[in-house]
C-alpha cells in the first residue's frame, strides 16, 4: 500500500472548497505515477460533504462545477474509492 500526505497553501477558501481542492490535488498527485496506473485509489476525508458529493454527483453545488469537472478527468483510468 502506498500512502500520501501533502499540505498546499489554498488561499482564502471555505471548508468545503479547501477539502474539495485537497481530493482533486490528491487524485492529480498520484495519476501522475506510472505506478498508480490502473490502480484503486483510496481517498479519504474528514469532509461528509466533499464524500457525499463523489459518491452523489447530483448533489453537488453549482459553484464547484469547474473543481468537479478538473477531479473527473482522473476517473476515467482509476476507480475512486471514497
Amino acid at each position: 500500500m502506498l500512502l500520501g500526505l501533502f499540505s498546499i497553501p489554498v488561499g482564502v477558501k471555505d471548508s468545503n472548497e479547501a477539502e474539495l481542492l485537497a481530493v482533486v490535488k490528491a487524485l492529480e498527485l498520484s495519476s501522475s505515477r506510472e505506478d498508480m496506473f490502473g490502480r484503486n485509489i483510496i481517498v479519504e476525508s474528514d469532509s461528509a460533504n466533499v464524500v457525499n458529493w463523489m459518491l452523489k454527483p447530483c448533489n453537488r453545488p453549482w459553484y464547484y462545477h469547474e473543481l468537479f469537472i478538473l477531479a473527473s478527468q482522473f476517473f476515467f483510468w482509476k476507480r475512486l474509492i471514497v
